[in-house]
Parts: structure tokens; C-alpha cells; sequence
């Protein structure tokens, strides 16, 4: 079955990871607000609940859209932050479990695969193996 990469893949993130770190954040938010209960005269308190709320507010939007998307031989992944790697460039694919290393020219790229779900892992796992027989890519 040849690799047809003009259609997009995403690969969203696992339920009970979104839930844990969204408690955590929820949490580190009530802290600010707790400083401010403490110590109202606090200046910095006021920042820590703002920043801790409105991170929350955004990452409840961030963990709804995919973790990793793949399109035209570009590899997007993250949450706050989107790593792009381009595929035409990776030379080396190694994988350790739940980890993905691409080697390219001049950098390493590495993908933690434990926050998509998974169903998910294995879809992508399976791509990757397609991928490097399409292109000529080392994987181990």
C-alpha cells in the first residue's frame, strides 16, 4: 500500500494525561489564589493566580486540538510550543519505546509518544515504518 503524505494524520493525546495535567495546573492556579487569601498586600500573588488561571484557560483549548499532525512531509508536534521537523530532511528514525529520535544534518528531534493514545501509538508506530520503506529512512 503506497504512503500517500498529501493527506493530513493527527494523532490526539491521551485522556488521562490531558485530566493529570490539567489538575496540576488547577491546583498551582488555587496556590496564587491562596497567597492572595494569605496575604492580600502580596504583589505577586495577583500574577501567580492570573497567569495560573489563564494557562488553564488555554490549555483546555490546546488539549482538544491534535498533539501531532503530519502533512506534506512536515511532522508538527506540541502543546504550547510546536516542534516542526521536516521529513525530506531526517536521515536516522530510532525508537525506544515511547520515544522517537529523528536524526537530521544538523539537530535531534525527540517525541515523547506516551501523551497520544493509544490506539493511536500503533497507527503512528505502523506510519513510521512505512515512511522510512517509502523513503529510504534508517529505522531500527
Amino acid at each position: 500500500m503506497p504512503l500517500n503524505l498529501k493527506s493530513e494524520f493527527y494523532f490526539f493525546y491521551y485522556p488521562i494525561y490531558v485530566k493529570k495535567q490539567l489538575l496540576y495546573l488547577f491546583i498551582w492556579a488555587f496556590l496564587g489564589l491562596f497567597l492572595v487569601y494569605i496575604s492580600p498586600y502580596y504583589f505577586l500573588s495577583y500574577f501567580v493566580s492570573l497567569f495560573g488561571f489563564s494557562l488553564f484557560i488555554y490549555l483546555i483549548g490546546a488539549y482538544k486540538k491534535p498533539f501531532l499532525s503530519i502533512k506534506n512531509h512536515t511532522l508538527l508536534y506540541g502543546t504550547l510550543y510546536k516542534s516542526t521537523v521536516d521529513l525530506k530532511r531526517v536521515s536516522r528514525i530510532k525508537h525506544y519505546g515511547d520515544l522517537y529520535i529523528f536524526k537530521t544534518d544538523n539537530k535531534n528531534y525527540t517525541l515523547y509518544a506516551k501523551t497520544i493514545r493509544d490506539e493511536e501509538r500503533a497507527l503512528l508506530h505502523n506510519f513510521f515504518i512505512k515512511y522510512t520503506y517509502a523513503h529510504g529512512v534508517i529505522f531500527p
